[in-house]
């Protein structure tokens, strides 16, 4: 199972030393898998407002429930040697920074706001190698066009369990963390409609 884009340079292997070296001169950022190198989408204002949304009020709170909140810039190990991108959200519990880092590992929680352009990634691929990560607890999808969330998270049994919201009062728990974040609070000044259901109209069926 690939990412649904081409490569950075098609046909051609990196080791992850070589890529991490690629990514710390590189103007774009890009993601690894499987040897090969791969562009990274770029950012819309939307997004990037969503992403700020999510992360800040999370960051603001970290010290108070021992958690790093990490977002955009840092790059997630999902495969050691195999697989290294950009979430947008990553969170898991403290830990003391001990020098340049370029990696997190072991994320609790990750969030990723959805590009129309790649949300079937994100639902998908990502989410199948994601939850592959035995320390992850919580995925979270955040929607762009509408306000709506999604978050998949896992039992004490080890079972991925399926929530959504919709309404802007819904409170979004963050894993087991105590954190939460409500729909109001992730769409703040963000221009996104509501999400609007359609039924479909039965009264011509009755009459």
């Amino acid at each position: 199972m690939k990412p649904f884009y081409e490569p950075f340079v098609p046909g051609q292997l990196y080791s992850v030393a070589e890529f991490l070296a690629l990514e710390q001169q590189a103007e774009d950022r890009h993601e690894f898998y499987d040897g090969q190198v791969w562009p990274f989408p770029a950012d819309t204002l939307r997004h990037n407002l969503l992403v700020q949304n999510c992360s800040l009020p999370l960051f603001a709170r970290r010290k108070q429930v021992g958690l790093d909140v990490f977002s955009n810039g840092m790059l997630l190990e999902v495969i050691p040697g195999g697989y290294y991108t950009y979430p947008d959200v990553v969170i898991r519990d403290f830990v003391p920074c001990s020098g340049l880092e370029y990696v997190v590992q072991c994320p609790k929680v990750i969030v990723e706001v959805l590009d129309p352009l790649w949300a079937e990634r994100d639902r998908t691929w990502k989410c199948v190698h994601y939850r592959r990560l035995e320390s992850l607890q919580q995925y979270v999808l955040v929607s762009q066009t509408q306000q709506f969330v999604e978050s998949y998270w896992r039992t004490a049994a080890g079972e991925w369990r399926y929530e959504a919201f919709m309404k802007p009062d819904d409170v979004l728990d963050i894993a087991d963390t105590g954190l939460q974040l409500m729909l109001r609070e992730i769409y703040d000044e963000v221009a996104v409609p509501l999400l609007q259901l359609q039924f479909p109209d039965i009264r011509e069926t009755i009459k």
